[in-house]
């Protein structure tokens, strides 16, 4: 099996989710600002019609956007799978690879 290449999966938790597979919606970053700055002004909270009015005159949105959606990375997994040479995944956990090339 002269030509043969023998792989292995290489798991990872997504460094852009910290494995959660969600990130939060930027828009929702903003809104937390917003809310956080009301409050400190005038000591008590939005009602829900001056929040909804932030959502449609601030960030330009018809709707309330969900506070999070799926990691683009790595699509929800959470995980990141990457194929790797058995070679080097035995390089990579010390394991004493015999060199057959002489």
């Amino acid at each position: 099996m002269k030509n043969t290449r023998y792989l292995l999966k290489s798991v990872t938790p997504c460094a852009d989710c910290n494995g959660k597979g969600v990130v939060e919606n930027p828009a929702w970053t903003a809104f937390s600002a917003w809310y956080k700055s009301y409050k400190d002004m005038y000591g008590y909270r939005p009602d829900p019609g001056i929040s909804r009015a932030w959502w449609s005159d601030t960030a330009g949105h018809t709707e309330i956007p969900p506070e999070e959606y799926d990691c683009p990375t790595c699509h929800g997994a959470g995980q990141i799978e990457t194929d790797v040479d058995l070679q080097t995944a035995l390089a990579n956990i010390n394991y004493p690879v015999p060199n057959h090339n002489h």
